[in-house]
């Protein structure tokens, strides 16, 4: 029965330091059942030395080795393999230690200790913990996050309190015991990543949807561009003739009459153009709603390819950006309105800042601004800031003399 009993927790803990590895490392292209087998391997050869030899250096080594040699299926350095190796047997042997010594203390149920159940049950809470700290699972489902910081502290500690209680020696009861809150544990953390999952085809299906909004106005407008340029092209020999005949009759008048042609040719322009596609398209669309609602717009745009960051986040940064500038200037006086809008390259750092007057003072929360508006959740900027953490970088704003503004800061990837 003992046998048995550390046979099922320690296809646990093979599990969380499979977890582990995946949060430090990326997988190489591999198929799925070659990463299978060789945990596989892990387990069978871990369970059977132990079980053969009670030799703490051959546990050790039964540990180590095949973590280290587990790794060569991932993206990285020599020196990173051997660091996230110690690392993760470092992980395990505070896992082991601290419970042993915690149980100790309160006179607990030793065998819950000794069989590796308390421990692996913990080692595990840690690796989900990593997971969702470093792979962004709280940003996804910030709605439910202290739901979720209850869940995944009471779940393995909870087992862990089930066990004290429960199992008192090596019998068919334990193992049962032990099967249940083993798959507790798995269930509660699958149902997490199946929402997180869903959450995050929720957003990305929003940001594609706002992205072909402003893609078709940015189609429509061009369409409306050409129109009016088929009326201006067919009227052209018109208006020269018109202009030939005024310059011979009166110069002030031919002048004012070509700076209306080309007030006209230039209306034609569309508003900005720039290496990235989506970028162009959605500047131009927004560049445009902004002079419609009367907003001088001054732009600053070294032209960057940012093909480093995902079109789906180039909206979503870009157009919240845009579209809280123009929310705010339309609530201040039409003298007043303007947005500065500035984007370069320094030093490995793609510098963006956006400047918009802003009449009210803006709503802030936690220490940052989240809307210019009362009673509003300001989703916009919380969007930017998601994405921006996507990619490493900074996100500050700022409110002076009834101006906002935002500045972000994204590192650019050495290739």
């Amino acid at each position: 029965m003992e046998t048995t009993f550390y046979l099922v927790m320690n296809v646990l803990r093979i599990y969380a330091i499979y977890l582990l590895v995946d949060v430090f490392i990326d997988k190489k292209h591999i198929s799925s059942k070659l990463f299978f087998l060789a945990y596989a391997a892990f387990y069978v050869v871990n369970s059977f030395l132990y079980l053969i030899y009670h030799s703490t250096v051959l546990n050790i080594a039964t540990n180590v080795i095949p973590i280290f040699l587990i790794t060569f299926m991932y993206k990285a350095k020599i020196c990173k393999r051997i660091f996230v190796t110690v690392l993760i047997y470092a992980i395990a042997m505070f896992s082991e230690s601290s419970l042993f010594a915690l149980c100790k203390l309160l006179n607990f149920n030793r065998i819950i200790v000794y069989s590796g159940f308390a421990s692996d049950i913990m080692m595990f809470f840690i690796a989900m913990l990593a997971q969702a700290i470093l792979k962004g699972k709280f940003k996804t489902l910030s709605s439910v996050r202290a739901i979720y910081y209850i869940v995944i502290v009471f779940v393995p500690l909870g087992s862990i309190v089930i066990g004290h209680f429960t199992l008192g020696e090596w019998d068919l009861q334990t193992l049962v015991v032990a099967a249940i809150l083993l798959l507790i544990n798995f269930l509660v953390f699958y149902f997490f990543d199946e929402i997180s999952t869903a959450y995050k085809y929720k957003y990305e299906a929003s940001l594609l949807q706002r992205q072909n909004e402003i893609q078709l106005s940015n189609y429509t407008e061009i369409s409306k561009n050409y129109q009016e340029s088929q009326k201006i092209i067919h009227d052209i020999k018109k208006h020269l003739y018109t202009l030939s005949q005024l310059s011979n009759i009166d110069h002030e008048k031919a002048d004012n009459y070509r700076k209306i042609i080309e007030k006209d040719m230039d209306s034609l322009i569309v508003g900005f153009n720039c290496t990235n596609p989506i970028l162009s398209i959605v500047m131009s669309q927004k560049i445009s709603v902004a002079e419609r609602e009367n907003i001088r717009v001054e732009t600053d745009v070294e032209d960057l390819s940012l093909d480093f960051i995902d079109d789906l986040d180039i909206t979503a940064i870009f157009a919240n950006l845009w579209d809280n500038a123009i929310e705010a200037c339309t609530l201040t006086d039409v003298n007043q309105r303007c947005i500065d809008f500035s984007m370069r390259q320094v030093n490995g750092f793609v510098i963006v800042n956006i400047r918009n007057s802003c009449a009210d003072d803006p709503v802030s929360k936690n220490g940052r601004f989240v809307s210019t508006k009362k009673n509003h959740k300001g989703i916009g900027l919380s969007i930017v800031s998601t994405a921006i953490e996507k990619y490493n970088g900074l996100f500050v704003t700022d409110y002076q003399n009834n101006t906002f503004t935002v500045e972000i800061t994204i590192p650019v990837p050495v290739k």
